[in-house]
């Protein structure tokens, strides 16, 4: 079943319905975004964090990394704002690059060097280069659009597990579905954490706190699909995890 819902009434409907047939022993298996969760749980609207409930349990110090995979307009729109803001550094991974094995291992190697320098210093924003690449395109090295994407979210990936360990991160952010699912358990080895509530209204950008024994104790790891929040909303976040907002 796909459901397409405009609102929370709309889903508190459709629950309604699904306990119903569940009661008479019907099974389901959901993939869905957190406002279901909401529903199907009956949990009450969340209070909007802000950075003095992000860093309750560990100090903030050091610069937020951000890690851009989605190429939906939205996000491309979203960036720009993003990279607009004071103190900010932005730092493009080449797709055609990345998918040309002759050139990929020298690509990754010089985005994470210019990463690991200027978050020293700055809040940095590593992101694909813009131009969608598809199988058939020019840059797509005869890949299929599935190995284009496992490709591209495998760097990102990669250039998150060569952060420098010793540099302190005050927060991770993931733009993307895939790509926040990737980071987390390839790229920050996370299999459990406390879900410490949403960074956005109304509510589908949630933050995880990572759990005592990660490279990263207790850093904020927020998880930003990519078709969502206006053309303001990445800077948004980025500012309420710098204290900023």
């Amino acid at each position: 079943m796909v459901l397409n819902a405009a609102t929370y009434t709309d889903l508190e409907v459709f629950v309604l319905g699904l306990l119903a047939a569940e009661a008479e022993g019907r099974r389901f298996l959901y993939r869905t975004g957190p406002s279901f969760v909401r529903a199907r749980g009956g949990i009450t609207e969340p209070n909007i964090l802000g950075s003095e409930d992000l860093y309750r349990k560990r100090p903030k110090e050091g610069h937020g990394l951000v890690l851009v995979g989605s190429y939906v307009p939205i996000t491309t729109r979203q960036l720009e704002a993003a990279l607009a803001l004071d103190g900010v550094r932005g730092v493009e991974l080449s797709v055609p690059r990345l998918l040309e094995p002759s050139s990929r291992k020298d690509e990754l190697r010089r985005v994470v060097e210019e990463v690991n320098a200027a978050l020293a210093s700055s809040e940095v924003i590593v992101h694909t280069s813009r131009e969608l690449v598809t199988a058939g395109t020019a840059g797509s090295a005869g890949l299929t659009n599935f190995e284009i994407g496992a490709s591209i979210s495998g760097a990102l990936v990669e250039v998150m597990r060569r952060v420098d360990r010793a540099l302190p991160l005050s927060f991770v952010l993931a733009k993307g579905g895939i790509t926040s699912s990737d980071l987390a358990t390839k790229g920050l080895d996370v299999r459990r954490a406390e879900v410490a509530g949403p960074l956005l209204p109304p509510g589908i950008v949630p933050v995880w706190i990572l759990p005592e024994e990660n490279d990263f104790p207790r850093l904020p790891y927020v998880i930003f699909p990519g078709n969502v929040g206006g053309p303001d909303s990445l800077a948004q976040a980025i500012e309420i995890l710098r204290g900023e907002r």
